[in-house]
């Protein structure tokens, strides 16, 4: 029998995080989807199948970027905040979430486009 020591390696950490993640699977929603560095991390979440992603940003940009750098976006959402049916929802939602500071559906409407 081999002896096991108590210590977590950073391989063996990242794994059982990795783990976790896929066992109780979310969306994660990635603003500036259109920026290189958000584009390799959403890579990087679809390779390893971790979760489901959604990047805000311009559609079309966002997708031209990607293909520049190699990345495959056919299982990611891509929605644009100043387009989307769903921004007046997003905008009411928010300003219900942040009402204790002030937030009001107007000031909302603005915010949730700022990606």
């Amino acid at each position: 029998s081999v002896a096991r020591s108590g210590r977590v390696t950073p391989m063996m950490f990242e794994h059982e995080l990795l783990e976790q993640a896929r066992s109780d699977r979310k969306r994660v929603v990635l603003p500036e989807g259109g920026e290189e560095r958000v584009l390799r991390a959403t890579d990087v979440l679809l390779r390893r199948d971790v979760c489901d992603l959604t990047l805000l940003g311009d559609v079309d940009a966002i997708r031209k970027k990607a293909a520049d750098l190699g990345i495959d976006l056919a299982e990611t959402q891509i929605i644009d905040p100043h387009t989307s049916e769903l921004r007046q929802a997003f905008a009411e939602r928010y300003a219900q979430l942040r009402a204790h500071r002030g937030v009001t559906v107007e000031l909302a409407y603005d915010v949730v486009a700022d990606v």
